[in-house]
């Protein structure tokens, strides 16, 4: 475990990556007029922002545990270019990235539209299915799988886990937490009996599929913020999305708004889109086991009190009492 925003901040290590994005800009004849400049610094990221002859340039260094999100970001740029921001460079040793500014985000560019949402669902969902074929790659990039049938066997580990932390550890859930948890286990395996029966394949889930997460330009979608992602279920990726689409906590199923974002996604996957509606419920709940693992494993990397200055509660995200 280490301070990583401290590390990020210190003289020596923004020497090194300052100089490396240099190098990197220089070697495609790319200018800098400037230093890297702070944007912004969590302990699960840190992005900065140099100026350049060719406009600005962005560079991005990831907690480790999501360290693969540059070899991601390379794969898919190979894979899928139209639907995402392809980096200028990488080191994938170093969890770093570079890309070219890419001009607003959808959350830049003012308050979404559902109908641009329509359109994130349905470009999304034909990235995921372009990228079935490639699950050696993308799964080589580093990306974790953690399928519906994986579930039961990986809630039951991750609870005894944190009930076993010492008391006074901030992620330690007592044992009537741990129990509550426990016993959504019947479910969750009912949920994957039903999602693996629906005839999806397992793709990339990005997981933190967000306005500040996506460009939208006429019809094209290109996303970036790879780290948060999963091999699995293709639909717990519309969680987010319809989150920011229609607000928190999200409305059923009887909201039409709910319902036109997600049947623009479903009918990518099947000409009677309504017919996967049923999926719904289980595959949110997968969607939260995916945001529990993701946390985890960035906590992972840092000192446990980190995480307090978000109240981050891992265990929320597994409690069908948390909302």
């Amino acid at each position: 475990m280490q301070d990583l925003v401290a590390l990020w901040r210190s003289p020596e290590w923004l020497s090194e990556a300052n100089d490396w994005v240099c190098r990197s800009l220089a070697s495609r004849g790319v200018h800098t007029s400037g230093a890297l400049s702070e944007n912004r610094m969590r302990f699960w990221s840190a992005v900065f922002t140099i100026e350049t002859d060719r406009g600005r340039h962005w560079f991005k260094v990831a907690n480790p545990g999501q360290g693969f999100e540059a070899a991601l970001a390379s794969v898919l740029a190979s894979l899928v270019p139209d639907h995402v921001v392809a980096p200028v460079a990488v080191d994938v040793g170093r969890a770093w990235i570079l890309t070219a500014d890419q001009g607003p985000t959808l959350r830049d560019s003012g308050p979404a539209t559902i109908e641009q949402w329509e359109l994130v669902g349905r470009e999304t969902a034909r990235m995921q299915q372009a990228l079935v074929p490639h699950a050696a790659e993308v799964i080589g990039a580093g990306v974790s799988t953690l399928a519906a049938s994986d579930v039961p066997a990986y809630v039951m580990a991750a609870v005894h886990e944190l009930e076993h932390l010492p008391s006074d550890h901030p992620q330690h859930v007592t044992a009537e937490v741990a129990d509550r948890v426990l016993a959504t286990i019947p479910q969750r395996q009912d949920d994957a009996t039903l999602l693996d029966a629906s005839g999806l394949p397992d793709t990339l889930q990005h997981n933190d599929l967000g306005d500040a997460n996506a460009f939208v330009d006429g019809e094209r979608v290109r996303l970036l913020d790879l780290g948060d992602s999963f091999w699995s279920h293709p639909l717990p990726v519309m969680e987010i999305p319809l989150a920011k689409a229609v607000g928190w906590p999200l409305p059923g199923l009887d909201d039409e708004r709910v319902r036109r974002v997600l049947l623009a996604y479903l009918a990518e996957w099947r000409d009677e889109p309504e017919s996967l509606l049923d999926l719904w419920p289980a595959a949110r709940r997968l969607a939260r086991v995916h945001r529990f693992a993701s946390w985890t494993r960035v906590c992972a990397e840092v000192p446990p009190e980190f995480a307090l200055e978000d109240d981050l509660r891992l265990i929320d995200y597994l409690d069908p009492t948390f909302p």
